[in-house]
């Protein structure tokens, strides 16, 4: 069985709204990716600020983003515990603005790609790209 927990660190409640969607988003993409079934996943709401401190500790980076994920440093035989989703609504928000549509489908979005991310799919790596862009495609169209 998978465990989701959602943890909400921000003041935003609509988060809330929406957490038995986010579960149903990450569950159709750990059976579509045919991910081990035994195993945990933990999705994290922040702020921008405590984003941008995330993104500067592990990526090197100054700014907020919308999404981090981290893998568990436990080989999964060995570890229920595949990862962290970091999501800051924020960002996320204004990523909705831009892209036309309301913040649920774009938390649904961000949670897919921190999913991709954390089975160690990477689309900044040119070899993974066009794997990436297909498993995305589908993973969305599963969702919707």
């Amino acid at each position: 069985m998978v465990k989701v927990c959602i943890i909400n660190k921000t003041r935003d409640k609509k988060i809330d709204q929406f957490k038995t969607k986010i579960k149903k988003v990450l569950l159709a993409g750990v059976e579509f990716l045919k991910i081990k079934k035994d195993l945990e996943i933990n999705i994290i709401f922040v702020n921008s600020a405590e984003i941008k401190k995330q993104n500067l500790k592990y990526f090197k980076k100054k700014s907020p983003t919308d999404v981090i994920s981290l893998r568990s440093g436990i080989p999964i035989q060995n570890s229920r515990l595949l990862g962290d989703i970091i999501i800051c609504p924020e960002q996320a928000a204004k990523n909705a603005q831009k892209l036309n549509h309301n913040l649920e489908k774009e938390i649904q979005i961000l949670v897919l790609h921190g999913l991709l991310h954390l089975t160690g799919l990477d689309h900044e790596k040119p070899e993974d790209l066009s794997k990436w862009q297909k498993i995305f495609k589908n993973l969305e169209k599963r969702v919707e």
